[in-house]
This record gives structure tokens, sequence and C-alpha cells, in this order.
């Protein structure tokens, strides 16, 4: 088995990144709701999309928001 992200999870890695950019600070659960992903399925796409340095997560209150690398 191959490292690193599988193919097949690019389309929805590029839902999650098309959402941010007009939703800049969205969190966990807006994401989910708004792409109807699962939690674990929804996490490992966005661990992913952090590890490739396309996205980062800020933590606010118990909340973490994500948004794209164009925002510093």
């Amino acid at each position: 088995m191959a490292n690193g992200p599988r193919p097949d999870g690019d389309a929805a890695r590029a839902r999650i990144i098309t959402l941010l950019e007009q939703n800049q600070g969205a969190h966990l659960s807006a994401i989910i709701r708004a792409l109807e992903l699962g939690n674990h399925q929804a996490t490992i796409h966005l661990k992913t999309l952090e590890e490739q340095a396309t996205l980062w997560g800020r933590r606010e209150g118990q909340f973490l928001r994500y948004l794209t690398s164009s925002i510093p």
C-alpha cells in the first residue's frame, strides 16, 4: 500500500477547499453539514490538506476554525 493521500479523495478535498475559499473560518461541524461528509471522513481530508499546507486551523473556544493558506 502506497503512503500519502489516496487519489480517490481528491474530489472531496477540492470541495472542502472551495467551501473554505467562500467561507473562511468555517468550523468542522459546518463543513460536515455543508458537504454532507462523515465526521471521520472530513477530519481525515482536513488533516491531509493541513499537511499539504493548503489550509490551516485555529482554535477559538470549543471550535476549530479552518482557513485556506491564502489567509495568513
